[in-house]
Formats: C-alpha cells, sequence, structure tokens
C-alpha cells in the first residue's frame, strides 16, 4: 500500500501538461503555501510538543468528459515542516480517480477510488478512536456503483465498497472493510422518496480475527420545499465479533438546505453498532455532525464544521467522548490566487489514556489554482 514513488512520479507527470487542454481532456493544478501553529504535534496527551509548522502543497489532475461518460484523475503532494522538530517533517500524499458512465438512459455505472497517506488526522472527526501517537495512515476506499431505472418513479442500487487502513505504528493491525449494499428507492411524489437498504459489512484484522454486521434498514426523503429536505432512517444491527453477538436499533435523521452554490447547510445524526478500525472491538456509537458554507460577497467565503460523538466499546469498557470543529475563511485577492485562514479544534475525552488528547491548530496563507 505504501505508494509514495507512484503518487510522486504520476504528479510530477501530470503537472507538467497542467493548463493544457488537448483531445478533449482538461488539466490543471493547484497549490499552496501555510504556515501556523499546532500546540500538539504528536498528538498525545502528556509531554506534549508544540511547533510553528508550513504546508507546502501541490495538486495536478485531469478531467476527460463526453455525452455519457465522464474521468476525473487527481493527485498531490503535502509536506509539513517543523520549525524545532524538523525529525518530525513529513510528506502526505492523495491519489484520487472517479470514473461515471451512463451505460444507457436508464443503466449509470460509478467507480470512486481514494487513497491518501498521512500522519496528521485533519479530516474533522477522522481522529474519533483514534490511538494516540505520531504514525502514519495509509487509507484507500474504493467505491462502486450500479444503479438502475426501472420506471420513472422506481430505481435500484447495488453498491460495493472496499476500505483498507495500514498502519505505520507496530502496535497497530491492518484492517480492511468489505462492505456490499444493496438498496431501492420510491419516488412517491415529488416531495416524498422512500428507500429500503440492506449492507453487510466484514471488518478483518491482519493479525488478528473477523467480525461481521447486517444491517437491513428504511429511510424516508421529505422535501419541507425546493431548497429542504429531512432524511430519515431506521434499521437494525445485527453484529458479531471478537467474543461480542449483539443485535441493536440503529437511527440517522439528517437535515438539507441547498439554497445554491453559495449556501449549503447539512446537519447529521447517527446512531450504529460496528467494528472499530483501530482495535478489535465492537463499538456502539453516535456522533453529530454540521457542516455549513457561505459565500459572503464574490470574493469572501467561509465554512464551518463541527462534529460530536460518544462511543462505548463492548468488550474493553471503554467510553469516549469527541468534539471538534474546522472554521475556514478564504478571499480572493485574483481569479487565480486567495488568501486563506483555518482553525482547527480536536478534544477526545476517554477513559483510556491512550484515546484521550486535544489538539488546537491556527493556519494562515496563500492558495493558488490553474
Amino acid at each position: 500500500m505504501k505508494i509514495n514513488n507512484l503518487a510522486i512520479f504520476t504528479f510530477i507527470g501530470l503537472t507538467s501538461l497542467s493548463g493544457v487542454a488537448f483531445a478533449g481532456i482538461k488539466w490543471g493544478f493547484d497549490g499552496g503555501v501555510v504556515t501556523g501553529y499546532d500546540d500538539n504535534i504528536t498528538y498525545v496527551n502528556t509531554n506534549r510538543i508544540s511547533d510553528m509548522v508550513t504546508r507546502t502543497s501541490l495538486d495536478g489532475g485531469l478531467t476527460q468528459e463526453s455525452d455519457n461518460e465522464l474521468f476525473d484523475f487527481k493527485t498531490g503532494l503535502t509536506e509539513n515542516i517543523y520549525t524545532n522538530h524538523p525529525s518530525l517533517d513529513n510528506l502526505a500524499e492523495n491519489l484520487n480517480t472517479d470514473y461515471k458512465l451512463d451505460v444507457t438512459p436508464f443503466e449509470h455505472l460509478t467507480a470512486l477510488d481514494t487513497f491518501t497517506h498521512s500522519i496528521d488526522p485533519s479530516n474533522l472527526g477522522s481522529a474519533f478512536g483514534r490511538i494516540n501517537g505520531n504514525y502514519g495512515t495509509y487509507y484507500n476506499n474504493l467505491d462502486m456503483e450500479s444503479l438502475t431505472d426501472f420506471t420513472e418513479q422506481w430505481s435500484g442500487t447495488f453498491k460495493y465498497l472496499q476500505t483498507n487502513y495500514s498502519y505505520t505504528a507496530q502496535d497497530l493491525s491492518n484492517t480492511v472493510l468489505y462492505n456490499p449494499e444493496i438498496s431501492t428507492k420510491y419516488d412517491f411524489s415529488s416531495i416524498s422518496e422512500g428507500t429500503l437498504n440492506y449492507d453487510y459489512r466484514r471488518r478483518s484484522f491482519s493479525p488478528g480475527k473477523s467480525s461481521n454486521a447486517n444491517t437491513p434498514s428504511a429511510g424516508w426523503r421529505q422535501y419541507l420545499d425546493p431548497k429542504w429536505y429531512v432524511d430519515l432512517l431506521t434499521g437494525v444491527d445485527f453484529i458479531e465479533g471478537f467474543g461480542e453477538k449483539t443485535i441493536e436499533p440503529r437511527y440517522a435523521a439528517g437535515l438539507t438546505h441547498n439554497v445554491d452554490q453559495n449556501t449549503q447547510l447539512t446537519l447529521k445524526y447517527d446512531k450504529q453498532y460496528e467494528s472499530d478500525q483501530y482495535t478489535q472491538n465492537i463499538l456502539n456509537d453516535w456522533h453529530l455532525s454540521l457542516n455549513a458554507y457561505h459565500e459572503f460577497t464574490a470574493r469572501f467565503s467561509g465554512d464551518i464544521s463541527v462534529f460530536t460523538g460518544q462511543g462505548k466499546y463492548l468488550i474493553s469498557d471503554i467510553t469516549e467522548n469527541y468534539i471538534g470543529t474546522n472554521i475556514s475563511a478564504s478571499y480572493a485577492i485574483s481569479s487565480h490566487t486567495d488568501i486563506t485562514a483555518t482553525y482547527s479544534y480536536q478534544d477526545s475525552a476517554s477513559n483510556s489514556s491512550i484515546r484521550t488528547n486535544t489538539q488546537n491548530t491556527i493556519f494562515l496563507g496563500l492558495k493558488f489554482k490553474y
């Protein structure tokens, strides 16, 4: 899974052709330089280390589109440079491919693959349940979907997801999550639609054991007006693994407001029993997330994300409470260059010392795109 060199060489090849369009292919690149302060660069609870950090990033990609087909590819590098602790300098990589095909007007295929390697759990909520320490995570998620429209009102979807986690920490086992799903949706009216879903999840640890989960569920989407809608879902988790076996209810709810491309708001709640990605344990967790974006002027925009949740581990009797937020603002000084500012806060409070820590970061810098 450690494909650093492949990502680097692919990135160099793409960005060397950036800005060029030929044979229906559009190329481009973006990047930036930001600097700021991180009060917990090693992600621990005791003996914390703070430092000034400079992040340089460069991403390149291509898009090819026809009447019934879309292929999008993007790869990038981010280097983290520490002022007082250069031994902790690290390079993060990402590689994303997205393919969509309309086989017929009624059959649609999608394949999305996302690869990242990073020391920093920078995505809000990704530190939920994380074991403390400074170590790299290699993450790859494959998401394939087949959608068939049986009628104007009725459709069916089959999805297959496979998620791989590989850690550089010696005391963590690598994991693979296999997750096929099948669902059907029926539009009862222009403002009401219902779904029936079934998904199976198997997580395997190497070295280690496996867990299995089966979840039938039913959902409902209700439009309150053309810009507001509510999602509701209820089901049952049949989960077994690591010496535990339980049948528990599963709930989810969401509120979405899509005014236009300048304003979006999403509020989601989810409660589910699932296997833990870091340790061989069953997790009873709930989490609540809020994401809001608004473009105040043609040049100035901002967004805020808030994530909170609680996890109770059935085998080790560990409880974790987590809250995190990310606030960012961007001002366009030209059509290609933005001034950006971000602040993030993460707090993991647990009765286990290896899952307890807090972190504050603040960054200011420039980003460009061509």
